[in-house]
């Protein structure tokens, strides 16, 4: 997972850089976003879904680990299965935290070329909402992983509720698109709606994964 993980840090830094041409050659344009940076956030809710490394995580999980192990009662075994899920969310999300931060990093960055005040309400919202959508990203492609376990040994996806719930989740990322300005009733939203579904998707793994973490 390390190498999509550098991938990754890599396009937030060619990002940053493509962000300080383009104020060295339109700086009134590069200043004027700076300083409503809230208004993009809907563009980063689908950046940061493709950004994530969770969907890779579980099918290297998957192919690489539990296929065989869960051929075995004791990795089976309810406390087994949860305490393998909290270490992997654990490690996973630390890989997601790193890109999103480096994306803060470059979006402070980004504010301190163009002579914009970082020190503000919005900033903090700003990075923020970066680094719950991060983790929000991470707990949902594991915690799908863990609630339906869609895949087969020769890793075909064999759950259409998985299915249609990722793809319902990329539809409202990419509807975010669609929103022209964010502001700060759209960041508060963002970060309650990733509050709640972190919270319930945790609890439904806690419920249901002792029972559907199977070989399908």
């Amino acid at each position: 997972l390390i190498r999509p993980v550098i991938y990754r840090l890599l396009l937030a830094v060619i990002l940053f850089i493509a962000a300080a041409v383009f104020f060295w050659f339109n700086p009134e344009r590069a200043e004027e976003i700076s300083q409503n940076l809230t208004a993009i956030l809907p563009a980063f809710v689908f950046i940061m879904y493709f950004m994530t490394v969770a969907d890779k995580a579980s099918r290297a999980m998957f192919f690489n680990c539990d296929k065989d192990m869960l051929h075995y009662a004791y990795y089976r075994n309810p406390n087994m299965i949860l305490q393998n899920f909290k270490a992997r969310l654990f490690r996973v999300s630390l890989y997601d935290l790193a890109i999103a931060a480096v994306v803060c990093l470059a979006a402070i960055g980004f504010c301190l070329i163009c002579g914009t005040n970082i020190f503000t309400v919005d900033m903090l919202l700003f990075c923020l909402s970066i680094l719950l959508l991060s983790i929000l990203f991470t707990t949902h492609h594991l915690c799908l992983y863990y609630i339906f376990q869609p895949y087969s040994e020769s890793l075909q996806i064999k759950n259409p509720f998985f299915t249609v719930i990722n793809t319902a989740i990329y539809m409202l990322c990419f509807l975010c698109l669609q929103i022209n300005v964010g502001g700060f009733a759209f960041t508060m939203t963002v970060l309650g709606f990733t509050v709640v579904y972190i919270a319930a998707a945790l609890i439904l793994v806690y419920r249901r994964a002792p029972r559907s973490f199977r070989v399908k």
